[in-house]
């Protein structure tokens, strides 16, 4: 619950600092693992267990 100038600030923060250094790939995602939409809620009891390192990702192969 941040007043929205702050918010902006750090918005503003990320855009010029970090998403650079995401764009040229020295940032990287760790990612602990991939789970089809289909097993949403798999994924979800994962993310509630606390038992993985990283980002938890949905994908949707219908888009691919």
């Amino acid at each position: 619950a941040r007043p929205k100038e702050q918010k902006s600030k750090i918005i503003q923060g990320v855009l010029g600092e970090v998403w650079p250094l995401v764009a040229a790939g020295r940032i990287r995602p760790i990612i602990d693992r991939t789970f089809p939409m289909t097993e949403a809620a798999a994924a979800h009891r994962l993310v509630e267990s606390n038992d993985h390192v990283g980002k938890v990702v949905l994908t949707n192969p219908s888009a691919a």
